[in-house]
């Protein structure tokens, strides 16, 4: 008992005042394994019970969790078996922040043209604002992990004010009278497997990007908008390809009639896939032409066997969903882990009644993968003159 007397002594000297950023379960965890590595030892297993969620060492024989009030629990050989709750986690956010700065993670993509609020974070695993290699070149292709991509031919870079994250966004056009992803908008996967040294798969990951819908853009009856995507080629479950639980599944935003801003999901048969198509996830929000708007979603795969699975989506750092009652696979395989960015972008539908009246535009930049929530580039949509 001397040694977690020490351990709580040592926590409570490294508090400092609390930190205006909320600190997640999962920074806990990274913390505690990374600087009690005796009594944290080896991979964890993940659970929850009851009000905590926590972490098991089989190799150590200890606990560490978090309950839903934010109290830290440690529970184990450690602790001559008796559950000692350590402190709330607010009391170490700022140690646990700080200690983050110190850890740099490998970010792919373009990691060295990150946001300049990101570039000290060690959650972010892949960051994309268009600001190094051309769309389209071998370096494109090779450090974003492209499978293959259609129209990007078509796309120009902007730069300056007619971007937000950097000095760079990418313009896409949705041609007056095209319908689907050959004759509007743009496609490419965004494979994380393709990506030499990359983690391919991910149980939890957070997704941010901007996008800016330019005045005039005709919404018409809908269009599709970049999303989290599972592996194994995930992109192929769209189209009217439903995913059986072992073959990955889509996630991809979409507007509907006058922009209304909803999620698109090709999932396992069930509540959130019933049709011989997509479903429509309502989010009761709506996009606007004229400002960037950030978009944000987080997945978290079921348990197997479970309908727990989690999707939350923020608009501009508001939430406008929260589900935790998704299923994304019926069997623990690469196919079903957070594996890319399905940047899909068209109007359709396959009907000319989706087609745009009039040439439309949009914008897209700052496209960033984390383990821990990302937020905004700016508090509130930036205007354009």
């Amino acid at each position: 008992m001397d040694a977690l007397k020490k351990l709580i002594a040592l926590l409570l000297l490294a508090m400092i005042s609390t930190t205006a950023f909320a600190i997640t379960d999962a920074q806990v965890f990274a913390y505690a394994e990374a600087n009690y590595p005796s009594i944290f030892t080896g991979t964890a297993t993940a659970g929850q019970y009851q009000q905590y969620n926590y972490r098991y060492y089989p190799v150590s024989g200890n606990y560490l969790a978090v309950d839903t009030s934010g109290v830290i629990y440690i529970l184990g050989p450690y602790t001559g078996g008796v559950a000692i709750a350590v402190g709330p986690v607010s009391a170490y956010a700022a140690t646990i922040t700080a200690w983050e700065a110190t850890q740099f993670a490998t970010v792919y993509g373009e990691p060295t043209q990150q946001e300049s609020s990101l570039a000290l974070r060690s959650d972010i695993v892949f960051y994309g604002g268009f600001e190094a290699d051309a769309p389209g070149s071998t370096n494109w292709n090779k450090n974003w992990g492209i499978a293959f991509n259609n129209r990007i031919a078509n796309s120009t870079i902007v730069t300056g004010v007619d971007a937000i994250a950097g000095s760079k966004a990418i313009r896409i056009d949705y041609p007056q009278g095209g319908v689907g992803p050959n004759a509007t908008g743009m496609q490419f996967p965004i494979d994380f497997t393709r990506i030499t040294g990359m983690q391919s798969g991910y149980d939890s990951l957070y997704l941010r990007y901007y996008v800016y819908f330019e005045p005039g853009f005709d919404f018409v009856k809908g269009g599709k908008l970049p999303g989290l995507m599972g592996g194994s080629s995930s992109w192929r479950r769209s189209g009217g390809s439903i995913p059986d639980g072992t073959d990955g599944w889509t996630l991809r935003f979409m507007w509907l009639t006058d922009g209304e801003a909803v999620i698109y999901a090709y999932l396992p048969p069930g509540q959130y896939q019933q049709g011989v198509f997509g479903t429509v996830i309502k989010m009761n929000t709506f996009f606007t032409t004229g400002i960037w708007i950030c978009l944000e979603q987080f997945v978290k795969l079921n348990t197997i066997g479970q309908n727990d699975g989690k999707l939350t989506v923020w608009m501009d750092g508001v939430q406008v969903l929260d589900l935790s009652d998704v299923n994304y696979r019926t069997v623990d395989n690469a196919a079903g882990k957070v594996s890319g960015i399905y940047v899909s972008t068209f109007h359709g539908g396959d009907t000319a009644d989706w087609a745009p009246s009039v040439t439309s535009y949009a914008r897209f930049d700052g496209f960033v993968a984390a383990l821990n929530r990302v937020g905004p580039y700016l508090m509130v949509p930036f205007p354009q003159p």
